[in-house]
């Protein structure tokens, strides 16, 4: 168990770009701050390479340059966890491997390895491959796409990388000229005018880096597996012949018609969208009517036209091309993905709901790893067009005198972030004529008898913004709390609390839930299935604290919300939850149902706010910590 709680102290950290305080950690670990410290000491001890640094602020991370010689089997591991990752590193580099040399290294019985080989065998079948035993020896059998697919994810697990850097590249493979690869690559890039994002460009490398390094070993890219229609007409195409030519000839390997195809397909999984030329892969004419059809209905839920600068054909091309990554199982990581689901737990709904439409039509193997690119294309169009944050409506008190009243709105909404809007402005000093309504009132003149109200100057200084802002917490603050009591009193029942039940799975408890739910007419059959089927897409789980699964839809009849609190962790995958709120509601509510769990995000994501649930054994206990919670 101790093990356990240093690799997910490990894990939290890594995840997280800034100072994590000891009480976090240990409301996350479930143990004391004592205990964090003697932690983050024994992992010093144990891993001096990646220090983690303490402060008053907390600990984090002291992000230095891993270096993994990945080819190199030399250092035999001692954890499970290790050793099998380390028998797939012999499986996917040699081929296969006897028996009697896997007893050899590891000095282990007969019954341990067996152990070993009935885990490998399940977590290979993610994979879509097969570990096989001939006689007394092992081998893996399946796609080389595939093989490859899970090369690229032991690499990222056994070093732990989150954020893959060239440096990294280099120290993985030592024998490789990794700079040939990227600097013949950033020219061929440019002389085909092709562009590839900041987050797919290091993950492009690395993938021709190993597509090289296999050829090298005879491990060639069968035909049968690369047969897109379209892809040879795509410039992409014409870059990867140019690019093989002059790989083969530095590498000294030959490129077969496959392996190019290979390499195209890399390529046109990886540019820019708006780099499609008419005439290359495109959707089934079923699924981009599918495509069109959500992009319309999601639009309408969220009030915003997705029709602008050519964004329906951006998005038929990202599909396009995330077909194309899905079938050669090319799994890109996002390493902003959680930050942008707790920031903007809508943009992910969003995403997520996209592809659940399309997948009724284009089955996808692992829809999840594509919900955080999808969202940050949406935030891309949505940025200028849509406010993300709810914004705090103002009246700005202040008599007209040439351009004054017009520069301090710009200064207003520049140094707040935005989060208040102004809605009327009073040029005069007749106050009292003009009855001003809002929720806040931004005067110049010296006014003190009107509620809401920050008094600035003119001309502005740091701290006149510093009360504004203040103002606009304290408002938001108070909204939320209101909000929060509308909708808790509107759609919780009483006996739609409950309080440690013990599931060990969550999956057990969703099914509770939704078979409470039926029996109470609540929702219909097809719910459960759904829920499922968006948690697959992208998991509603927050900071391991909290899991907000959700439908808003025909499968609901009357509109609920089910409270189940866990304080023994619940098992979620590699999350550990102790709350989940779960969420049905009608496609007639679907405002409400964002802005409510957008709020149930903003609060719950907070440690010392779940803890506070926690204690609420009932439901009457619950309400009743309500105004005990951090709602800033």
């Amino acid at each position: 168990m101790k093990r356990e709680n240093l690799e997910r102290l490990c894990s939290y950290l890594e995840a997280s770009e800034n100072w994590v305080s000891a009480s976090e950690l240990a409301s996350y670990l479930h143990t004391t701050v004592r205990t964090i410290h003697s932690y983050v000491q024994q992992i010093n001890a144990e891993h001096p390479q990646i220090p983690i640094a303490s402060s008053r602020q907390g600990y984090r991370y002291q992000h230095r340059t891993f270096t993994l010689p990945y080819q190199d089997s030399r250092s035999i591991p001692t954890l499970p966890y290790d050793r099998k990752f380390y028998i797939l590193r012999i499986l996917m580099w040699e081929g296969r491997i006897h028996i009697d040399q896997l007893l050899d290294i590891f000095s282990i019985s007969d019954r341990t390895l067996d152990n070993d080989i009935r885990y490998l065998r399940n977590f290979v079948k993610r994979f879509q491959l097969h570990l096989h035993r001939r006689r007394d020896t092992f081998y893996l059998s399946g796609r080389t796409a595939d093989l490859r697919a899970l090369i690229v994810y032991c690499i990222f697990q056994t070093s732990r990388v989150r954020i893959l850097t060239l440096d990294f590249i280099v120290n993985a493979f030592p024998e490789m000229d990794v700079a040939f690869i990227h600097d013949t690559l950033s020219e061929i890039m440019e002389h085909f005018s092709l562009s590839v994002n900041g987050y797919f460009y290091s993950d492009l490398v690395l993938r021709i880096v190993l597509q090289t390094e296999l050829m090298l070993h005879g491990r060639y890219m069968d035909e049968s597996e690369v047969s897109f229609d379209g892809l040879s007409d795509t410039p992409e195409y014409a870059a990867a012949s140019s690019f093989s030519a002059l790989l083969g000839q530095h590498f000294s390997c030959v490129y077969t018609e496959a392996e190019i195809e290979y390499l195209a397909a890399l390529l046109f999984g990886s540019t820019e969208a708006d780099c499609y030329l008419p005439g290359g892969p495109a959707l089934p004419d079923d699924a981009a009517l599918t495509l069109a059809e959500a992009l319309k209905k999601i639009g309408a839920d969220i009030h915003l036209d997705f029709t602008e600068d050519q964004f329906p054909l951006l998005l038929e091309v990202f599909f396009v091309k995330m077909l194309l990554r899905q079938q050669l199982s090319i799994i890109i990581s996002n390493p902003v993905i959680a930050s942008l689901r707790e920031a903007h737990p809508l943009l992910l709904d969003v995403s997520a709901q996209l592809l659940q439409m399309l997948m009724g039509i284009c089955p996808l193997v692992r829809p999840g790893v594509e919900a955080g690119w999808l969202a940050l294309l949406i935030s891309d169009y949505m940025y200028p067009r849509f406010a993300f944050e709810s914004r705090v409506s103002a009246v700005l008190i202040c008599p007209s005198f040439g351009h004054i009243s017009q520069h301090l709105i710009g200064a207003i909404q520049q140094n707040t972030g935005n989060s208040v809007s102004i809605s009327g402005i009073i040029t005069s000093t007749d106050i009292d004529q003009e009855s001003p309504s809002s929720d806040l009132i931004i005067s110049t003149l010296p006014i003190r008898n009107m509620l809401n109200t920050v008094v600035i100057s003119p001309l502005p200084k740091s701290e006149d913004y510093r009360l504004i802002r203040r103002e606009i917490q304290r408002i938001k603050t108070k909204k939320r709390l209101s909000q929060l009591n509308l909708y808790l009193t509107g759609y919780l029942m009483p006996q739609n609390y409950e309080y440690d039940h013990g599931f060990s799975s969550y999956s057990d408890a969703i099914h509770y839930i939704c078979q409470q739910l039926l029996k109470r007419h609540a929702i219909d059959i097809a719910f459960e299935a759904e829920v499922f089927a968006r948690e697959q897409i992208d998991t509603t789980i927050f900071k391991n604290l909290i899991a907000i699964p959700h439908v808003c839809g025909s499968q609901v009849k009357i509109n609920s919300l089910y409270i189940l609190v866990n304080p023994t962790p619940i098992a979620a995958e590699e999350h550990q939850i102790n709350l989940i709120i779960l969420i049905a509601m009608q496609d007639a509510l679907i405002h409400d149902f964002h802005l409510l769990y957008g709020l149930l995000t903003h609060i719950f994501t907070n440690p010392q706010n779940v803890q506070h649930v926690l204690h609420a054994e009932n439901y009457d206990e619950f309400f009743q910590c309500l105004p005990k919670l951090d709602l800033e």
